[in-house]
């Protein structure tokens, strides 16, 4: 009688300790920013640097003038390579417009800004109880997102200081740079508001349009075929109905206003585009490989029902839609406008949700026009002509019926600029087309995405080898019984190794993911410029040193020993020698009855055991390919071993478990075990040819003679994790446990530190300038360390803050030496941020984000002569240290020691050192790096003082500067309290007046002379100087300063009144200079009354400087001839 007991069954999943990554099934919070924003947010990931080997390629667009301020435009191309799946900007693939600017962020837990910053409760420890119900039902956030920002020459991280966002905290935000001294604010709710940005020099950076995103996913229980199930195939045009409103965020916030302390003002307009680009499918597979199936003694279910809740294989399937994209349309100033005018037509090489018109899909940039303030015809217009980069589709061919959302990505191939008239010239793009990228979503592509290979057949699971960190076991129950109650145990079964360490188990063929030269496809090889003709970039794979692979220099042929065990042998023993240092290759082929049925029986068998070096093969490996037939199985397999101790003698055994045949060759090769330098992800420059010279770059450390790159961190695919099959009869009832091998398609961990910005660098870097027959080479060496061992899985590591610094550089001239300099930094950390990461089981794992000032201690410069028939001779020595206010992170004292001189020392003290300075003005508004006092010393006397005082406003307005020297009879006032009325003397400088938006209008020097500006145009040149007046002699004369600054440009009756100056104060020295708006100096009057014409062509470029008069001579003239001008 069979006796049927009803019970419920609890899954309880988690992770051994020796774990080499997380699962990630579905990432629905880290949203990359659309297109167009990674384009720039790229330049914040990878710095532009020798150290990561990236090329500065930049096209000059134009520079816009407000002031004393600038902004420039320009284009950039990001040289590091392309990845498989990356999409192109507007601009075209690799390409980006620098025009305005981005803050941008990667998720960590919840969204910060209704999370981490705005919830003030303390973080609970990793052990608390019901952390899991915190996160998942009450959405407390645990853990700082990282936001990325990148605008106006300003780049870096910085993070949301712990529960400011509502409580008097401060500051609100926290910068992985602090030297920066930005003062970063947020203003509004989290969905609807704006970032505030303000540098030391009060100019106000708004970022109030957003870019939204939302995704979708789906997890399918299934084997991974990607051609066998219900779920959509990569080439697939499937759209989900709907996307999880839930997942709406913010991925990027754009630069829409910049306000100067002179109440200038460049604003930024943009088109908004709605659901405007849909990510190609993308596909996370997921394979276990059971490494153990124990059902424990009496667990009161059969092994039929323990298999039910055997876990599966998976595949994900994900994509994401930006829903609000904000592009920059148009950039207004005083002066006039920049206007990035779209295409017609619409880009093919994005994908848009269905429904999506045309009027809303997403455009190519097509034109950049300049207008002068109140014209309808540009002074200078830019034309991008664009094609496609065309890629495999489904079936491996380029051209196929592939959607070309999938295979094509913009291309810029040209750029023509056009100033007044019909002369035009242009800028034209040479790309590497020998191969081209398959699918956006293909597997074909490295461990960081760049493109290594494409495979004919279909494309396979990118399977990376499992590599055992310890013995794993099978395991057994045991109850016990403390304090009256029973509690069960569970404990590994010493006896029973499922699998030993140093194994390394396959779940297919081989791994696909090693980088080559094919990185290098569809890079900018060639830039043709209107000035310097064609510049060519040649670039080679990245490439590092490896402490922790290996590979064998063979010295010598194989020398081979065969034994064969057959059908009706159980086992059998072979001896052999190896008398020298190097590796063998056991080859082994197993002979089986049918397809499958080798697997089965031998699953438990030791097939092979070799003595010396140990190793044990259990069972044959996963994933063999049956070369044999369906009713006689054949399968081969090659381990590799090596021997670094000379052996006598060594024996293998083989066996089987029931009839079959094992064939085992073992091959002998003497070999050298060295470093592998492999190559890693994307590619570095490694010549640029001009016209003008020729830079060659090498990337070697000289000592060593080895590649100088360094991987800061491995990438790990496969991890092991254990189900508990846990009954609800009894208290933690245990009746069963699977362990198992999973292996993922892409990294489980993020392939770079989150806080690094780029996943390897160079420590040593030399260029080579060949110019006229002469060589100069310099050597750059840079701090560069991998990150430390990770101490659980979860651990999102630190920051490597030295990491790129320059320790040392020298020059050669010919191979002379010219001069060295060596570099020496601290590491201050500044703040401490605490994070508990919670996995999906109510798993804690705690963790810290740090942030560091840098500080350069010190400098020691060399310098080198040269006599003919010496060696060379040490001519120079200057030695250079530095120490750091500790609020503001500038350099308060500097200490010169150099050969020949006395020490000379220098000191600053800041306004931020005067909490009260001109009532606090200056804290309210960030204005903390302005020098206040400066002290001189020579020998440690000291010899002179400066100080410099403001007005109270937010402005920097200069008011008086003091200088003092130490000389007989004279002694220096003391020190500056930061209060303005102090006595310090009789100032060298006095700035008596001021325009309306912050402009020095009159100054009067100590000797009593007095200066006068008058400023034009709005405010933005000075158009009249006057030396020798004062402002009330020179208002005497009917001109009001204010009212003429405020024009668009000045009268007629300006000018006259101006220039009548020279003979109504003849005392005074008068300059006056007349401007075009958006071109330059158009004349200048000296003070002999001489005026200067100054004439430009259809393009704003200088042409004639031309003294007026009868003869009106030519004093200077330029005449250009560009290589592509037509």
């Amino acid at each position: 009688m069979k006796t049927c007991m009803l019970f419920l069954l609890f899954v309880f999943l988690y992770w051994g300790n020796d774990i080499q990554g997380q699962t990630q099934e579905i990432v629905l919070k880290n949203y990359t920013p659309s297109p167009e924003a990674y384009s720039l947010m790229e330049y914040s990931e990878i710095p532009v640097s020798l150290y990561t080997g990236v090329p500065d390629i930049s096209i000059p667009i134009y520079t816009i003038r407000v002031g004393n301020y600038s902004l420039p435009i320009s284009l950039r191309y990001h040289a590091s390579g392309i990845k498989v799946g990356q999409e192109a900007s507007r601009i075209g693939l690799g390409w980006s417009i620098h025009a305005g600017g981005a803050i941008s962020r990667s998720v960590r837990g919840w969204d910060d800004l209704k999370g981490y910053w705005t919830q003030t409760d303390t973080i609970p420890n990793e052990d608390s109880e019901y952390i899991w119900y915190s996160v998942y039902h009450d959405r407390k956030d645990y853990e700082p997102d990282i936001f990325h920002y990148n605008f106006d020459g300003f780049s870096g991280k910085f993070y949301a200081n712990k529960g400011a966002g509502s409580s008097s905290i401060v500051p609100k935000f926290l910068l992985a740079d602090p030297e920066g001294n930005l003062r970063i604010e947020y203003q509004g709710d989290e969905m609807d508001g704006s970032f505030v940005v303000v540098t030391p020099e009060n100019v106000k950076y708004v970022f109030g349009i957003r870019e939204t995103k939302e995704s979708y996913g789906m997890v399918y229980g299934e084997a991974i075929d990607e051609h066998v199930g219900s779920y959509p195939g990569k080439a697939s045009a499937f759209e989900p109905d709907h996307f999880d409103s839930e997942t709406r965020t913010i991925s990027s916030w754009l630069l829409t206003r910049i306000e100067y302390p002179t109440g200038d003002v460049i604003t930024f307009e943009y088109d908004i585009y709605f659901d405007s680009y849909l990510s190609p499918i993308n596909h996370s597979l997921k394979e276990l490989r059971m490494i153990s199936e124990d059902l424990f003694s009496n667990p009161g279910i059969t092994w039929n029902e323990f298999r039910t809740m055997r876990p599966e294989s998976t595949t994900s399937v994900s994509m994401e839609l930006t829903d609000c994209e904000p592009v920059l349309r148009r950039i207004v100033w005083k002066d006039g406008s920049l206007d990035l005018v779209p295409s017609d037509d619409v880009r093919l090489d994005i994908r848009v949700p269905r429904g999506n018109t045309s009027a809303k899909r997403p455009k190519r940039l097509e034109k950049i026009l300049l207008y002068a303030k109140n014209k309808s015809v540009p002074n200078l217009s830019y034309t991008f002509h664009h094609s496609y980069f065309e890629g495999r589709g489904s079936s491996g061919k380029v051209g196929d019926n592939t959607a070309k959302y999938l295979t094509h990505r913009l291309k810029l191939d040209s750029v023509s600029i056009q100033g007044t008239g019909e002369t035009k010239q242009k800028y034209r793009m040479e790309y590497e087309m020998s191969d081209a990228l398959p699918m956006k979503n293909s597997f074909c592509c490295d461990k960081w995405g760049y493109y290594n290979r494409y495979d004919s057949s279909k494309e396979v699971f990118p399977f990376v080898p499992f590599v055992a960190r310890k013995d794993y076991y099978h395991y057994e129950r045991e109850w016990r019984t403390e304090n009256g109650k029973q509690y069960c145990y569970i404990y590994p079964i010493k006896s029973q190794v499922c699998i030993k360490e140093g194994e390394e188990h396959l779940a297919g063929p081989k791994d696909m993911r090693e980088s080559n030269s094919l990185s290098r496809t569809w890079m900018l090889t060639g830039l043709v410029s209107p000035l310097e003709g064609r510049t060519e970039f040649q670039y080679e794979p990245n490439q590092v040193w490896s402490q922790y692979e290996y590979e064998w220099q063979v010295e010598d042929s194989a020398q081979v020993v065969t034994l064969v065990k057959d059908y009706n042998e159980t086992e059998k023993t072979v001896s052999f020698d190896f008398p020298f240092d190097g590796y063998i290759d056991v080859v082994c082929t197993y002979d089986g009855k049918g397809e499958g049925y080798g697997y089965e029986v031998e699953k438990n068998t030791c097939l092979f055991e070799l003595d010396m070096p140990s190793c044990h093969q259990y069972g044959l490996p996963e994933g063999l390919q049956n070369t044999g037939s369906k009713i006689h199985e054949q399968y081969t397999f090659t381990t590799r071993l090596k021997c670094l101790e000379k052996m006598k003698s060594a024996t293998i055994t083989a066996r089987t478990a029931e009839w079959g045949r094992l064939t085992i060759q073992v091959k002998r090769y003497k070999a050298r075990w060295v470093n592998r330098e492999p190559f890693v992800g994307g590619v570095r420059v490694a010549e640029i040819k001009s016209p003008l010279s020729t830079r060659k770059f090498v990337y070697r450390d000289r000592a060593r003679g080895l590649c100088s790159g360094l991987l800061h961190r491995n990438a790990e695919y496969s991890t092991t994790g254990i189900l508990d099959v846990v009954s609800s009869i009894g208290t933690n009832n245990i009746v069963g446990r699977y362990q198992f091998i999973e292996y993922n398609s892409s990294a489980v961990r993020p392939l770079e530190n989150p806080y690094n910005s780029y996943f390897m660098g160079y420590t040593e870097v030399s260029v080579t300038k060949e110019d006229k027959g002469k060589s100069i080479c310099e050597t750059s060496n840079f701090y560069n360390l991998a990150e430390p061992a990770l101490v659980y899985w979860k651990d999102p590591s630190i920051p490597m803050p030295l990491n790129g610094k320059l320790s040392w550089q020298g020059v050669l001239a010919d191979g002379k030496s010219l001069s060295a300099k060596s570099y020496k930094y601290d590491k201050r950390m500044i703040f401490r941020l605490k994070g508990l990461q919670v996995d999906e089981n109510g798993h804690g794992y705690g963790y810290n984000v740090e942030g560091y000032h840098i500080p350069l201690l010190n400098c020691n410069e060399s310098y080198y002569s040269h006599i003919p028939g010496k060696e060379n001779s040490l001519s120079f020595n200057k030695y250079t240290t530095y120490e750091y206010n500790s609020s503001n992170f500038l350099v308060n004292k500097s200490t010169v020691t150099q050969t020949g001189h006395p020490k000379e020392e220098h000191t600053i003290r800041y306004s931020i050192d005067y909490p009260n300075y001109n009532d606090g003005i200056f804290q309210q508004n960030n204005l903390v790096t302005v020098p206040i006092e400066e002290s001189f010393y020579t020998d440690g006397v000291l010899v002179k003082r400066l100080h410099h005082l403001h007005y109270k406003d937010s402005y920097i307005k200069p008011w008086k500067e003091y200088v003092h020297y130490n000389k007989e009879g004279y002694s220096f006032p003391p020190e500056f309290t930061g209060n303005v009325d102090q006595n310090l003397g009789v100032p060298e400088l006095i700035y008596s007046s001021y325009s309306a938006n912050g402009q020095a209008v009159s100054m009067q020097t100590r000797q009593g002379r007095s200066v006068v500006l008058i400023w034009g145009y709005q405010g933005q040149h000075i158009i009249a100087q006057i030396d020798g007046s004062s402002l009330e002699e020179v208002k005497s004369q009917g001109i009001v300063p204010d009212l003429i600054a405020s024009r668009e440009e000045p009268t007629e009756e300006d000018w006259r009144l101006l220039n009548q100056l020279r003979s109504r104060l003849p005392n005074a020295q008068v300059v006056t200079t007349r401007y075009e708006p958006l071109v330059g100096i158009v004349s200048q009057t000296d003070a002999r009354g001489v005026t200067y014409r100054y004439t430009y062509d259809e393009f704003n470029r200088l042409c004639e400087v031309i003294e007026t008069g009868e003869q009106e001579p030519v004093l200077r003239k330029t005449e250009y001839k560009y290589a592509t001008e037509y």
